[in-house]
């Protein structure tokens, strides 16, 4: 997608793409640590309050 876009990079296009191919957010992963007991919600929240 990249190389193909030339000039004019679409980040939310890569973004959505990625995710369909499985890739997890941030917060996807913080919540999967949070589910595993490895984190906790606070620091959760804090890792990803600005995504």
């Amino acid at each position: 997608m990249v190389a193909e876009s030339a000039e004019a990079i679409d980040e939310d296009a890569i973004r959505d793409q990625a995710i369909k191919d499985g890739m997890l957010t941030l917060a996807d992963s913080a919540r999967v640590l949070v589910n595993m007991g490895e984190t906790t919600v606070e620091e959760m929240m804090r890792m990803t309050a600005s995504e």
